[in-house]
């Protein structure tokens, strides 16, 4: 399979364009990840909420206080005016300039090389060890700072995707747009993080939804196993030693990696 390591962040660009404009028939595995890891035609396959995390290994369950879960929550019940200071005062709130502001690493256990790119301008700059390039730029924010009108956009897409499922329920049989993301597995144990699809993921949980349908990341690994971290690109290039690596990945798969 082919990953974006090999790719400049313009072509990364052109292909999720592309990928986006296809659309496909989807084949629907209701086991989970794990049995879909190997099909070669577009499947969707089922995944608990509970097990869902963003880029920063932040979930979207109630009790991880992610920002569109709780925007989602304060609009339903309050209106885009109060949802939308919300999400402006968090956001301003929630500002990094640095990469350990983000993981919180703890004494002894950062150890970059000078070439790491540990500054977060722009916006989601940094690269996590199991990737192979410098990620696109997402257009939802993960942190800070960010302009009024932002939040006003991202709130009138929580506002249409409620009404929407409010109205039709969530079903996907045929989409040229599922949510979609990769596996980080450690054991038996696994994370589901979105790259694509994040709103709805707040939104379903809000709706009381166990579990959403997903699809794999097109052009991206589908799993990255803690077994493998000595073939982790910026493992292997000598950016992350394997002690900070490692630590990073492990803070996905705790409840204490959440937004306060």
């Amino acid at each position: 399979m082919k990953i974006f390591s090999f790719f400049s962040p313009k072509k990364i660009k052109k292909i999720l364009f592309e990928e986006k404009k296809r659309e496909f028939d989807y084949i629907q595995i209701n086991e989970g990840p794990f049995e879909s890891l190997y099909e070669n035609h577009p499947v969707l396959f089922n995944v608990p909420l509970s097990q869902c995390i963003d880029r920063i290994g932040k979930g979207f369950s109630p009790e991880f206080n992610h920002p569109l879960f709780v925007a989602a929550e304060i609009l339903n019940h309050q209106g885009i005016a109060h949802s939308s200071e919300y999400l402006f005062n968090w956001y301003n709130k929630f500002t990094h300039k640095h990469i350990n502001d983000i993981f919180s690493f703890k004494q002894g256990h950062i150890n970059f090389s000078n070439s790491l790119r540990l500054d977060l301008t722009p916006r989601e700059s940094f690269i996590l060890p199991w990737e192979g390039s410098s990620p696109v730029s997402h257009k939802t924010p993960l942190y800070g700072p960010v302009s009024y009108e932002e939040c006003k956009y991202e709130l009138n897409r929580i506002k249409s995707l409620i009404i929407s499922i409010q109205k039709y329920g969530y079903h996907l049989a045929r989409s040229n747009n599922p949510v979609r993301g990769y596996l980080l597995a450690s054991g038996n144990q696994y994370r589901f993080v979105i790259k694509g699809g994040q709103h709805r993921a707040a939104i379903l949980s809000l709706m009381g939804y166990c579990d959403i349908s997903v699809t794999w990341q097109p052009w991206w690994p589908r799993k990255i196993d803690a077994a493998e971290i000595d073939f982790w690109p910026q493992v292997l290039n000598g950016k992350y030693d394997k002690k900070t690596a490692l630590y990073m990945f492990e803070s996905f798969f705790t409840i204490a990696n959440k937004y306060e």
